[in-house]
């Protein structure tokens, strides 16, 4: 009797399997190829290489030692491992979208999303957006390890969400590795709790159970944060938590000639030094340098 209960529950597992989240994965996976392909398949199928790519085609050491600089070791890790060193379009594309439709695949899972039309349009909200499509244009080269970070983040709210207080402190190193990988990605794995703590309220949960889930949430988004800080700080080449010292890192640590890191971006005639432009400190690069305040959750460094 015990081997025909274990049969059955066996059959019913794989049976759910076979119709309701195979059949989303799969449909996640269709939804943001066919998003993807048509908002970004010229990014990814040819060589018109833009912005700072032209310095990142193949990583070097410079490279390397500029992303630990900005608090990011998890890229050079995830590029290690997963990627590689040579960023080619076509691998960044099918990385990037292999990335986004797990995203998809737990986001609709999270919100228990059974309609099929809803599903397609989540694809459709995280593929084609103007984000990626600025970063196609632009930070290509970055792409699939800054959605990566995303999925990682994602990955931790899906444990919080359903492991309790173990899943919660295994979603510390995710937040840890997310953070560490982009700065501003932790707003995704924030972002998703306030809404799934604001769904479940409307769906008439209790709501002393709701805010000691909040709590636990906060619990592990400080020590992710608080991990990630110990790490670069223990990190060589460890970023400053000066926003100046990580823009100016090519000119005052990466060893280039003294007046070379100026030199572009400095008017004719005018004597090359250590001290910044005054353009550098336009209201445009001090918002890209500003901190990320994240209600109360939490701040990181965005380069």
């Amino acid at each position: 009797m015990a081997e025909i209960g274990k049969t059955s529950l066996a059959e019913r597992l794989q049976e759910r399997w076979n119709s309701d989240v195979q059949q989303r994965l799969l449909l996640c996976f269709a939804a943001v190829f066919l998003f993807g392909l048509a908002a970004h398949a010229y990014g990814f199928l040819r060589a018109g290489f833009s912005h700072d790519m032209l310095n990142a085609l193949v990583v070097t050491p410079v490279e390397t030692y500029w992303k630990m600089q900005l608090g990011r070791p998890g890229i050079v890790l995830y590029r290690r491992v997963l990627r590689g060193l040579i960023a080619a379009p076509w691998q960044l594309g099918l990385l990037s979208l292999v990335w986004l439709s797990l995203s998809c695949f737990l986001i609709t899972g999270l919100f228990r999303i059974p309609s099929r039309l809803f599903t397609v349009l989540t694809a459709g909200i995280l593929t084609a957006n103007l984000s990626l499509i600025a970063m196609t244009a632009t930070f290509l080269y970055e792409m699939d390890a800054d959605l990566f970070a995303m999925l990682v983040g994602i990955v931790a709210v899906w444990l919080w969400d359903r492991g309790g207080w173990k899943g919660a402190f295994a979603g510390v190193l995710l937040i840890c590795f997310c953070v560490g990988t982009y700065q501003s990605m932790v707003s995704v794995p924030i972002t998703l709790i306030m809404l799934l703590s604001m769904a479940a309220l409307l769906r008439g949960e209790d709501f002393r159970a709701v805010f000691r889930k909040g709590l636990r949430a906060l619990v592990m988004l400080a020590l992710g944060g608080l991990l990630y800080w110990v790490l670069v700080r223990l990190t060589p080449g460890r970023a400053s938590t000066w926003p100046w010292t990580a823009i100016t890192t090519f000119h005052r640590r990466a060893r280039f000639p003294s007046s070379g890191a100026w030199r572009t971006c400095m008017p004719p005639g005018r004597r090359p030094s250590s001290s910044p432009p005054k353009a550098m400190w336009s209201p445009l690069c001090w918002q890209s340098t500003s901190p990320l305040r994240c209600s109360g959750s939490g701040i990181c460094w965005s380069g």
